[in-house]
């Protein structure tokens, strides 16, 4: 059910930066989508323990706007039955990132809420 949503989710986004991503003038979308599936067999050649789940599935996707001096972009990402290697506190399906920037000749300013993180830099500083 929820892989159904996420499929649904990342072809309305490639919908979308076909429609609005060509048009300068309404502002520039772009982004990526990565998904990473395993099936998980018991192997007694080399004595691999077998998860408690036959699958995993990682999957993301990043939906980046831009417009003038104004950026803003979301990762929306999906962790069901997490892959082998990955900490087992991913799981579940959510947006995981979020930023809003503004950047001119002058001053360059970030937000990105999840990591509670507000920049302001002044252009000498840049790096």
């Amino acid at each position: 059910m929820k892989i159904n949503f996420f499929i649904k989710f990342c072809f309305l986004i490639l919908l979308a930066s076909k429609i609005i991503g060509q048009n300068n003038s309404n502002g520039l979308v772009s982004g990526n989508i990565q998904t990473i599936g395993q099936y998980y067999q018991e192997d007694t050649i080399i004595n691999a323990a077998l998860p408690e789940h036959l699958y995993g599935f990682n999957g993301f996707a990043n939906v980046n706007y831009q417009k003038g001096d104004f950026r803003a972009g979301i990762r929306y990402e999906s962790y069901l039955n997490t892959l082998e290697g990955y900490p087992s506190t991913f799981s579940g399906t959510g947006i995981g990132y979020r930023y809003i920037s503004w950047n001119n000749q002058n001053l360059l300013s970030r937000f990105m809420p999840a990591c509670g993180i507000l920049e302001l830099m002044k252009k000498e500083n840049w790096g």
